[in-house]
């Protein structure tokens, strides 16, 4: 971002405290990062103070239930076993019970037919709502994406939408449109990686209200 944007920046985030400062609480500064940097020095201070944020919360709030804590502790190595940012709630929950089998103290600690029980449709369900309150995860209400879950929520922010909202020079593949308006062959084969098809990304951003499918285009909402 250049000066004057950052510039910007600070003005309106000034003017929203202004505004709703008896309502919220508000970090003295803005935090100004490009979502394309995402080991950027930026990003990390970005990452630690919601680090920061999540223990007080945590701390001030009921403590958390032990088979949140048991998932959330799994997802390093169930993102290793996945090799890809979003799976169904049917291969999370198998690659749950895989990570659980291989790991002594929770193979001792909870046995199959435990885990089986733990994990029915309905309490993972629960769990996996609660782990996308902390943002560890995503998952989705509508009936499209409702059986699906993204183990790795900066897929979405780094590699999608830095792709479409940027715009900055930046090296190809990105999205191009004019007037709001994009190609939705071109979107689906740009936002195409190695672990996602161009189909479930764009799905995914129309689900997340950053754009609305109406084929043969796709109309960019935010930029």
């Amino acid at each position: 971002a250049t000066q004057e944007e950052i510039s910007t920046v600070h003005k309106v985030y000034r003017r929203i405290k202004e505004d709703y400062g008896q309502y919220f609480e508000f970090e003295k500064e803005p935090f100004v990062v490009d979502s394309r940097k995402s080991r950027g020095s930026a990003m990390r201070a970005l990452r630690d103070r919601l680090v920061d944020l999540k223990h007080h919360a945590l701390e001030t709030c009921p403590e958390q239930p032990t088979v949140c804590q048991l998932i959330e502790d799994c997802l390093p190595e169930i993102n290793q076993l996945a090799q890809k940012p979003m799976i169904t709630k049917a291969e999370f929950r198998k690659l749950l019970q895989r990570v659980i089998q291989g790991s002594k103290e929770l193979s001792d600690q909870y046995k199959p037919g435990a885990v089986d029980s733990l994990l029915s449709e309905e309490v993972l369900g629960e769990v996996l709502l609660y782990l996308t309150k902390l943002g560890k995860v995503v998952t989705f209400q509508t009936e499209r994406l409702k059986d699906y879950v993204v183990i790795e929520p900066q897929w979405i922010y780094t590699v999608l939408v830095g792709r479409l909202l940027s715009k900055d020079p930046l090296p190809p593949p990105y999205v191009t449109y004019i007037n709001g308006y994009a190609d939705y062959a071109e979107m689906c084969r740009i936002l195409a990686t190695k672990h996602a098809t161009g189909e479930e990304a764009v799905l995914v951003l129309d689900e997340l209200g950053y754009l609305i499918v109406r084929l043969p285009r796709v109309m960019v909402i935010t930029m």
